[in-house]
């Protein structure tokens, strides 16, 4: 269980990381494995700015949430009433990129129920730019970059999205409230 925390810090991730990045205003990678997972009303007000120029790196990033997965068969997962307020600035993504406001991606194992996530707000800007010619795809949006197998009810997103690569993306899927 993840209940009411809210997080100031300012993050930043330089330009030589390398691997998986799963970030999150208050929880970058959240897995429950045979057990019910609950994350709710928790809040993020610091800011990102992360930059990936040299960098080799299939990211998740959210707001609140970065990632949630490895949700057992029959188990439920619980996310509502959590917020972003702070702006997420990402320069140079790499591979395939999954932001969003409050989450960035949530992936299942087969047989785990499907999550209903509500109330869930952004009121932070985003901002992505890209110069790089490796990206493949970016999933990017106001409040969840890429929503599989779930639902959403009662989100908002109030904050602004920009998107600029100077190269082509494979693919590119931005939405105001999902990519």
């Amino acid at each position: 269980v993840v209940d009411n925390c809210n997080s100031y810090v300012n993050i930043s991730v330089g330009e030589n990381t390398n691997g998986k990045l799963r970030l999150g205003g208050v929880v970058g990678r959240f897995a429950a494995n045979a057990c019910d997972a609950v994350f709710t009303n928790c809040k993020y007000y610091g800011n990102m700015n992360l930059e990936f120029k040299n960098a080799s790196v299939a990211s998740q990033i959210g707001g609140v949430l970065g990632c949630v997965g490895d949700i057992s068969a029959g188990d439920e997962f619980t996310f509502n009433n959590c917020e972003n307020h702070g702006t997420i600035t990402i320069k140079d993504f790499f591979k395939t990129s999954r932001m969003g406001g409050v989450l960035g991606y949530s992936f299942y194992l087969d047989g785990a129920k499907p999550a209903e996530f509500e109330g869930l707000k952004n009121a932070g800007n985003i901002t992505i730019s890209s110069s790089l010619t490796t990206a493949t795809a970016v999933y990017f949006g106001g409040v969840v970059a890429n929503l599989e197998y779930h639902s959403l009810k009662n989100c908002h997103n109030s904050g602004n999205l920009e998107f600029t690569s100077l190269d082509a993306v494979a693919t590119v899927a931005m939405g105001g409230i999902v990519g």
